[in-house]
């Protein structure tokens, strides 16, 4: 419950305090094969796509098909790119994923408090 207070209330100091290492892909439940893509909207900085790769570890897979990040944030996309342009069959895509085609406001703060917006002076 802590853990989704802080994302309700973007409490940015406790992102980093109240996760776990499977959090994403408990192993009873996520059977990864070395097969997988793995689609990561709005992928930050990597984080998720570093999770992505740990649990594959635990898993003793070693590689993967595709992986695809998406991340519309100029600053976060350039982090994403510092911190995982090392790896193999990744394609990093600087724009949203949204359910159809259209033109959206998005506010850019360079950390995860960036998000579509109504707002009409925000950057798609």
């Amino acid at each position: 419950m802590a853990f989704i207070k802080q994302r309700i209330n973007l409490q940015i100091g406790c992102l980093n305090k109240i996760k776990t290492p499977n959090q994403y892909y408990p192993e009873s439940i996520i059977p990864f094969t070395d097969n997988e893509v793995f689609v990561d909207c709005g992928a930050y900085n990597g984080d998720t796509i570093t999770l992505f790769l740990e649990a594959l570890a635990r898993q003793k897979i070693y590689g993967y098909k595709k992986i695809f990040a998406f991340e519309p944030d100029p600053i976060n996309f350039q982090n994403l790119l510092s911190n995982h342009s090392g790896l193999s069959n990744i394609q990093f895509i600087n724009a949203c994923v949204y359910n159809k085609t259209t033109k959206l406001c998005f506010d850019s703060v360079g950390d995860v408090r960036s998000m579509i917006t109504e707002e009409k002076n925000k950057k798609a």
